[in-house]
């Protein structure tokens, strides 16, 4: 593995004179203590082996000594002799002994702090004004042989990939500054921590799950396997119909049809990228689904439809298709329709807790890609996915334009940021009858006269009276719905 010097390294970071120095010597320090741990881990088995070989020694002198006869001697001074060789033999057993457990300990105690250290993601005491700390624990990971990455478990590398994406200019930096056959190790070994590294090119995360996929691919059809061999009833029948559907995406995952720039079925995270990466990004889009919205939405390629006519004629135009955490009225379990019983879910204020930071969170990672912070960036919320991109501003987020599909509502502690054009395209729908008696989201909703939304009249919907229909259809890439499209084509473009 070809490695960068410590000096480059440290003028990458924009380290010079005595904090330069400083910042080289903690490299190599940190450098060596994974070596350490590595090495330290590896003789804990050798200590204990010689530990106990020690002890074995001593028992076959004691039964040797037994063994021999020594007619010359009185029998008083041969069980002097015996049980004095024996003592003696005993006695260098238990120093040995000793010796091993004082080196064991020693290495535990020089290891953990090592540990501790590498897991502070910094320098401590070479940081200048106005100057961010160097990523020491990224730079150290990189040092790491591809035997010592294989050893960080699944559950290991996610939590590793939490703690550093608080940081994803660090990650973007250290990034470039591997060598191509440091990077491809660290793919072949750390997929599931790079698959959700914020701060990464997105090009890189989607590799990474790309390797992932293949993994829950495998983990499916054995478990599928089982299910088949089990007696059939409907509970199994609708486990097996569920994983046969994940499988046919997470096939397009493997072959590249479909591009993961994050996913977690357990956790209900998923982040897919419709558009060509290997283009220079010029519209960067966030497009939320909205109420009901579950995984099998994802499998089934429903949900991705207007992002798909969104790009058409624009190669620079990407398409972050967005369900970072559960929404409300999910429903995984099963592959039918939504529960409309849960439909207040969609009107509390605290659904959007988590999903909205997370949005926010998946716009500082993208913007750490210098050619992603360049392009446009734009965000469209479909019913209850305008809730979370408009909490996502207040959560820091930032975009250019955003459009509300039918949007539900905007949180009380929002306000449209003067920099920012917002505007409503809406059918005659469910939603809007809601809105017009003022029952939706504390009525703080798009097509009030002070929300700073900007609307037309609705689109003429092929039925006036399916108003379900209506406010699905406007997400949807059929024929009725193509004059919208191309409004909000023109309005994006």
């Amino acid at each position: 593995m070809s490695l960068t010097p410590h000096n480059a390294l440290v003028r990458d970071v924009g380290f010079s004179g005595e904090a330069g120095r400083a910042a080289e010597t903690l490299l190599e320090s940190r450098r060596r203590a994974l070596i350490t741990i590595a090495d330290g881990a590896s003789k804990v088995p050798a200590l204990i082996t010689r530990a106990n070989d020690q002890l074995d020694h001593a028992r076959r002198v004691s039964n040797e000594i037994g063994a021999r006869t020594a007619p010359p001697m009185r029998a008083e001074a041969a069980a002097a002799a015996k049980a004095a060789l024996a003592q003696s033999n005993e006695q260098d057993a238990k120093r040995a002994y000793t010796a091993v457990v004082k080196e064991l300990r020693a290495l535990a105690a020089e290891m953990k702090p090592l540990v501790a250290d590498l897991s502070s993601g910094s320098f401590p005491g070479t940081t200048q004004p106005g100057q961010a700390n160097a990523p020491g624990g990224l730079r150290a990971l990189s040092q790491l042989t591809p035997a010592q990455l294989a050893a960080l478990s699944t559950a290991q590398q996610i939590q590793l990939a939490a703690m550093l994406s608080k940081n994803p200019e660090k990650v973007w930096g250290w990034w470039t500054t591997l060598s191509d056959a440091q990077r491809a190790t660290l793919l072949t070994h750390l997929s599931p921590f790079l698959g959700r590294l914020d701060g990464l090119p997105p090009v890189v995360r989607v590799a990474a799950n790309r390797t992932n996929a293949a993994t829950d691919l495998a983990a499916n059809e054995a478990e599928l396997a089982r299910l088949r061999a089990l007696p059939g009833n409907p509970e199994n029948a609708n486990k097996i119909a569920l994983l046969e559907t994940e499988n046919g995406y997470l096939k397009r995952a493997v072959d590249g049809s479909v591009q993961l720039y994050l996913y977690d079925r357990d956790a209900s995270r998923v982040v897919e990228v419709v558009g060509d990466l290997s283009q220079t990004p010029t519209n960067v889009i966030y497009y939320n689904p909205g109420t009901f919205t579950g995984m099998p939405d994802f499998w089934k390629g429903g949900v991705q439809e207007m992002a798909n006519a969104l790009i058409q004629g624009h190669p620079g135009a990407m398409v972050f298709v967005n369900k970072d955490g559960v929404f409300p009225g999910e429903n995984d379990s099963t592959l039918g329709g939504p529960d409309f019983s849960r439909i207040m879910e969609a009107n509390a204020m605290s659904s959007t807790d988590v999903t909205a930071r997370r949005l926010a969170s998946l716009q500082a990672g993208l913007d750490a890609t210098p050619a992603f912070a360049a392009a446009q960036q734009d965000a469209i919320g479909h019913s209850w996915g305008l809730a979370n991109v408009t909490a996502s501003e207040v959560a820091g987020a930032h975009y250019d334009q955003v459009v509300s599909l039918s949007g539900a509502w905007m949180p009380p502690t929002w306000s449209p940021d003067p920099t920012t054009s917002y505007v409503d395209y809406s059918y005659p729908d469910i939603l809007q009858v809601g809105q017009e008696l003022a029952v939706v989201g504390d009525n703080n909703v798009p097509r009030r006269s002070d929300s700073g939304f900007s609307w037309d009249g609705y689109y003429q919907a092929p039925s006036a009276w399916d108003l379900v229909d209506n406010h699905n259809l406007i997400v949807t890439d059929d024929q009725a719905n193509r004059d919208l499209i191309a409004d909000v084509r023109r309005q994006l473009h």
